[in-house]
C-alpha cells in the first residue's frame, strides 16, 4: 500500500452470508470488495471471487459500492473471476458506485465485459435472467 492510499477497509474480501434484503437469487454468489484494492490484498480478493464461483454458483455479483481505490491488480482479480465465470457458462457483474472505479473500468474498456451496473438489484436481475446477462447496463 502506498502512503497516499492507507488501508481504510478490511484487508480481504468479505464474503456475505447475509445478503441485502432483496438478496441474490439461487445460483448467484455475492462478494463484497474491500474499500481499497491494491497489490497487497488483490490476490486474496481474486481467491475469494474464484472460490465463491466454485462454491455457490456460476453467476457472481461483486459489490464494489464502497471501493474508493482500485489499482490494476484489483482489475486483474475481476478479470480472472470473469474468465472463470465464463468457463462455467456463467456471468460476473460488478456493482460500482464510485465514479473513480467506474471510470477505471470504462477507460480500460472492461465496463461491458465485467457487467458494470449501478445497483445490486440490477445485478441480481441480470444474473437471474440468463437471456439478459450480457446486455445489462449501468442503470439502477
Amino acid at each position: 500500500m502506498s502512503p497516499d492510499h492507507p488501508q481504510k477497509g478490511p484487508a480481504v474480501a468479505v464474503h456475505t452470508t447475509e445478503p441485502p434484503p432483496s438478496g441474490p437469487p439461487p445460483g448467484v454468489a455475492l462478494v463484497r470488495m474491500p474499500t481499497e484494492v491494491d497489490m497487497a490484498n488483490a490476490p486474496t480478493l481474486r481467491d475469494e471471487l474464484l472460490a465463491a464461483l466454485d462454491r455457490e454458483g456460476v453467476h457472481l455479483v461483486v459489490d464494489a459500492l464502497d471501493v474508493t481505490f482500485m489499482d490494476s491488480s484489483g482489475v486483474n482479480a475481476l478479470v480472472r473471476a470473469r474468465e472463470r465465470a465464463a468457463a462455467l457458462d456463467g456471468s460476473l457483474h460488478v456493482v460500482a458506485g464510485s465514479p473513480g472505479v467506474r471510470r477505471v473500468l470504462e477507460i480500460t474498456g472492461l465496463d461491458e465485459r465485467l457487467g458494470l451496473v449501478g445497483s445490486l438489484e440490477v445485478a441480481f436481475a441480470c444474473a437471474a435472467n440468463p437471456t439478459t446477462v450480457h446486455t445489462c447496463t449501468l442503470g439502477g
